[in-house]
C-alpha cells in the first residue's frame, strides 16, 4: 500500500501544481500542509491508542517474557490477539 500511495502521489501532484498557480502554488502547498497536519494528528492518535492497548494487556495478562515457549507456540496463530503480543510504539 505504501508503494501504491507513493506512486499515486506523483499523479495527484500534477493536478495540485498546475503551471497557472506558479510561482507560489498556494493550492498545492495548502493541500500538502493539510495532509501533513492530518497525518500528524492520526499518528498521535494511534500512538496514544497503542500505548493504552499495551497497558491494558499488561494489566490483564502476564508479561510477554513470562510465557513459556509452549505457550508462545500455542498462541502463535492468533497474531495481534495473542495474549503475549505487545505493539511496538
Amino acid at each position: 500500500m505504501q508503494i501504491g500511495a507513493g506512486n499515486l502521489a506523483g499523479i495527484i501532484a500534477s493536478f495540485l501544481y498546475p503551471v497557472k498557480d506558479g510561482p507560489r502554488y498556494i493550492p498545492g502547498n495548502a493541500t500538502h500542509i493539510g495532509a501533513l497536519g492530518m497525518s500528524t494528528i492520526l499518528t498521535i492518535i494511534m500512538t496514544v491508542y497503542l500505548r493504552r492497548e499495551n497497558a491494558r494487556r499488561d494489566r490483564e495478562y502476564k508479561r510477554p517474557e513470562d510465557y513459556t515457549p509452549e505457550q508462545h507456540e500455542a498462541e502463535r496463530t492468533k497474531g495481534d490477539s495473542a495474549t503475549f503480543f505487545r505493539f511496538t510504539v
